[in-house]
C-alpha cells in the first residue's frame, strides 16, 4: 500500500498494529491467546481473560520492540508460555492481595476528606453510596480486576487528595495501565447500573 493518499481515495493509509505485525496476525494472536487462557485457567471471569490476553500481547510486543524476540523464528508455543507466565504472575498478585488483612472502615483514621469527595474522583457526579453499590455489583458478577482497580484508587485518592495516573496504578496493583483503563470503563457502566441508568 502506498504511503501516500491516491486522489480517487481520499481516505488515509491504515496503520498497522505495534510491533510490525499485520493487523490479521494481531488479531489472530490474541483471539489465540484469549482462548488459551480460558482454557488453561477456566475459573477466570472473561474480563480477567480478556486482561491476561491484553498484557500477554503487550509484553509479547515489548520483547519484540527490545530485539529480545525475533517473531520469525519463535513457534506459537512461545505466545503460550508468555500467556501461561501472564496468567500465573495475575493469579500469584490475586493470592497475595487477598492475604493482606482487611481492615474495618471505622478502625481506620480520620480522612480529610468525605466519602462522596472521594468517590467523585471516579466520575464528578458519583456518590460513595453509587460507587459502593457499583462495587457490590464488580463483586457480584466477578469481576475482580475491577474491583481491586477502584479500591484501590479510591484509597490512593483518600490517603493523598488526588487521583494516580493509570500507569502508576497498574504499577502498584501488578497489571499494565490498559487493564486499569478497561477496569475502569467496566466500572462505569456498574456505577450507571447502580445509578438506575441502564
Amino acid at each position: 500500500m502506498s504511503d501516500e493518499i491516491d486522489s480517487d481515495d481520499q481516505r488515509a493509509p491504515r496503520e498497522s498494529p505495534p510491533g510490525g505485525l499485520t493487523e490479521d496476525d494481531y488479531r489472530s494472536a490474541l483471539l489465540l491467546v484469549r482462548a488459551f487462557v480460558s482454557r488453561r485457567f477456566r475459573g477466570l471471569a472473561p474480563q480477567d481473560v480478556e486482561d491476561i490476553a491484553s498484557d500477554a500481547m503487550v509484553r509479547l510486543l515489548r520483547l519484540k520492540g527490545d530485539g529480545q524476540l525475533d517473531l520469525e523464528n519463535n513457534p506459537s508455543s512461545y505466545l503460550m508460555k508468555l500467556a501461561e507466565w501472564t496468567a500465573t504472575d495475575f493469579l500469584r498478585s490475586r493470592i497475595r492481595r487477598q492475604r493482606e488483612v482487611l481492615i474495618e472502615p471505622d478502625l481506620l483514621p480520620e480522612s480529610p476528606h468525605t466519602d462522596d469527595d472521594v468517590a467523585a474522583a471516579l466520575d464528578g457526579s458519583a456518590t460513595a453510596q453509587i460507587v459502593r453499590a457499583a462495587l457490590s455489583e464488580a463483586r457480584q458478577v466477578g469481576d475482580h480486576t475491577a474491583y481491586v482497580v477502584v479500591t484501590r484508587l479510591l484509597d490512593e485518592v483518600d490517603r493523598t487528595g488526588s487521583r494516580p495516573s493509570n500507569r502508576e496504578l497498574g504499577r502498584k496493583i501488578d497489571v499494565s495501565h490498559t487493564a486499569v483503563a478497561k477496569a475502569l470503563v467496566r466500572f462505569q457502566s456498574y456505577m450507571k447500573l447502580a445509578d438506575g441508568d441502564p
